[in-house]
């Protein structure tokens, strides 16, 4: 009834913006001045420049969504032409100070729990809900990717426990450094079996 279009009716896309404000003396000679939340951007009290947005419809049907209590899942992990870069895809946005921690994902040779691999950064992909990891170098063997505490991006944050997925590592995995060694010694070779 809010906006006068009957019960359960709202505009499309509707959104409320919401401010809290300290006020100095009781009204009506009360005026804004202490602290706001969330905190003004450039414009000093009485005035406010700043306020938290909350959608009611994100998709537009002009009904207010239903409340997000569900965490985010990690539906899939996918090896790139990289043997050190790994996709996960989450089933919905994330929020990226959680999704950005490296320290939240864990890696390891499906068949061997033991030969875990160093998950050296993690970045979230503009849409929020895939995940770039930079890990060790992989080898053509199944993985399994863990991640624990990754909230979405809903203002209820809702977080995940413990998250996983396997996939199979990439074809072609040889470490550069190796790679150059050995291209190395071949040179070597040749130079010292001529005359």
């Amino acid at each position: 009834m809010l906006y006068g279009l009957g019960a359960g009716h709202v505009p499309t896309n509707a959104q409320i913006g919401f401010v809290a404000s300290l006020a100095w003396d009781p009204e009506p000679s009360g005026a804004l001045g202490g602290d706001q939340a969330p905190n003004n951007i450039a414009a000093t009290a009485p005035v406010i420049d700043n306020r938290t947005l909350l959608t009611i419809d994100a998709n537009g049907d002009g009904v207010p969504d239903a409340i997000d209590r569900t965490a985010p899942a990690l539906t899939s992990a996918v090896a790139t032409g990289n043997d050190s870069v790994v996709v996960l895809q989450f089933s919905e946005p994330l929020l990226a100070a959680t999704a950005n921690q490296a320290s939240r994902y864990s890696m390891y040779q499906t068949g061997n729990p033991t030969a875990t691999l160093t998950v050296k950064s993690a970045t979230l992909q503009p849409g929020g809900t895939q995940v770039r990891l930079v890990v060790a170098h992989m080898s053509y063997v199944p993985y399994t990717v863990v991640a624990i505490g990754i909230a979405d991006a809903s203002c209820f944050q809702n977080v995940a426990g413990l998250l996983s997925a396997a996939f199979q590592g990439p074809p072609v995995s040889v470490d550069p450094r190796a790679a150059l060694a050995a291209g190395a010694r071949a040179v070597a070779a040749v130079a010292q079996s001529q005359p």
